[in-house]
């Protein structure tokens, strides 16, 4: 089995993409990898039965911004995974995977949604991922409704330098320090 993206010493830019629903996990950075995940859905990924998480990182480098990385299922961390050779840096993001405590990674969050004790400016812990926070997580469409924006409409916070639309084109504020709502996707 194959992730949808598997980048070897190699850059990748995603801007407004979809990673969605591959049984070999979302995307592989190996070997001085990088890649810029911005604006995009990683939801939907693995088999649970095997090490396919939304975003694992060997050796390698990112960095993910405005992001949701949403029930991905692996066998033990289903959201993210890094070894001490990488660097990951993750903001207004959402990490909530199939199963809670989907995290294993030193990475640096902060102004994200993550389903368990992390460590970063901003962040709000929930139990778990609860469907009803998006409109059809099935079909990996991780657009939030009304339950969700209650639970984390506010989280982010855009900042000098950040995209001015979601992954559908809807505008973010576009002002230093404002509130903005977690993930890719704003309803």
């Amino acid at each position: 089995m194959f992730p949808g993206i598997a980048v070897d010493n190699a850059s990748l830019y995603l801007d407004r993409a979809r990673v969605v629903q591959n049984a070999g996990g979302g995307i592989s950075l190996d070997n001085g990898g990088y890649a810029l995940v911005r604006n995009s859905f990683v939801g939907g990924n693995g088999n649970g039965a095997s090490d396919t998480p939304g975003l694992k990182c060997s050796d390698s480098d990112a960095v993910v911004l405005y992001t949701s990385l949403v029930r991905n299922d692996a066998i033990n961390d289903d959201t993210l995974t890094c070894n001490a050779g990488s660097n990951v840096d993750v903001r207004n993001s959402l990490l909530l995977g199939r199963d809670p405590s989907s995290i294993n990674c030193n990475a640096t969050v902060t102004y994200s949604v993550v389903d368990e004790m992390f460590a970063g400016t901003g962040n709000h812990q929930v139990a778990m991922l609860n469907n009803m926070w998006f409109v059809n997580v099935g079909a990996s469409d991780f657009t939030p409704t009304a339950m969700g924006l209650a639970e984390f409409g506010d989280v982010a916070q855009w900042q000098s330098g950040d995209p001015l639309v979601d992954i559908d084109g809807d505008a973010r504020p576009g002002v230093d320090g404002s509130a903005d709502v977690a993930g890719a996707d704003i309803p």
